[in-house]
């Protein structure tokens, strides 16, 4: 009766006060900073209300540093991305409510992320002996109607990532800034690459340049600079619709990059 499936419903909400939290894929962020002659762009952010932010990668182009200031006090901060040797190891996790800025001094730079929502999973109180008696009274079909709607609940609340497949992106082209599109509803985590190429190779995300992936940076009279002072933190993750790309690859050479696809599951 109607009475008992409300009566049932209540209970079993009731019965929820034991939980555990869950990470869900919530969306791929990526923070275009700098590329401002000779100012700071400083960028303020906070991680939301029931968020948590993984930052995968942090790429920069030249020495100038990629700083993470924490509360936006810049008396410390974190070397996200820098010539020197006080690079930050990746991932970083940043709570809910957490607020920080991130700052470059002219060069561009490129932040990934990964944003999870913080779920409650609860399950039911079990010591409760009249609850049992009522599912022992109610009929099989209340029992797996109400199964049934829970179940459908469930996927209605919950986000995640679903393996759509394995890609080998590949070119010979010398320079393609804007090679490859992510497509919508998908997101890419960029893996690895691999080159035959002898020349320092640029990566590019949305048509700008960003860092080097090997190689080295030459300066007019002698070698300069390692690229991999700004080198590329794999794997990488793209949102969808970004673009990707490479720079600097001589003649009758090759670039594969390796990918994988997900699907984002509402």
């Amino acid at each position: 009766t109607m009475k008992t499936l409300f009566f049932l419903l209540l209970i079993a909400c009731c019965g929820m006060v034991y939980g555990q939290g869950n990470l869900q894929f919530n969306q791929v962020i990526t923070y275009n900073i700098g590329g401002i002659a000779n100012q700071y762009d400083n960028v303020n952010f906070t991680v939301p209300a029931g968020k948590v932010w993984k930052i995968e990668a942090a790429v920069n182009w030249s020495g100038n540093p990629l700083m993470l200031y924490p509360n936006m006090v810049m008396t410390y901060g974190i070397h996200l991305a820098s010539s020197s040797k006080t690079v930050s190891d990746f991932p970083i996790w940043l709570n809910s409510g957490y607020t920080g800025q991130f700052s470059i001094y002219t060069n561009r730079a490129l932040i990934s992320i990964i944003e999870f929502n913080y779920r409650a999973i609860f399950h039911l109180h079990q010591s409760s002996t009249y609850f049992h008696h009522r599912i022992q009274c109610c009929t099989m079909r209340t029992f797996f109607f109400l199964l049934a709607f829970s179940c459908l609940g469930s996927l209605k609340a919950q986000g995640n990532l679903q393996f759509n497949q394995a890609l080998v992106l590949e070119s010979s082209a010398q320079t393609c800034t804007a090679c490859w599109t992510v497509p919508a509803g998908k997101v890419w985590k960029v893996e690895q690459f691999s080159s035959n190429s002898d020349q320092p190779l640029l990566f590019y995300v949305n048509n700008k340049q960003l860092a080097y992936m090997n190689g080295y940076a030459y300066s007019t009279n002698s070698t300069s600079y390692y690229g991999a002072r700004w080198g590329i933190n794999f794997p990488f993750w793209l949102p969808a619709n970004a673009t990707m790309g490479f720079g600097g690859m001589e003649s009758s050479k090759n670039i594969s990059f390796f990918v994988l696809e997900f699907n984002i599951v509402p």
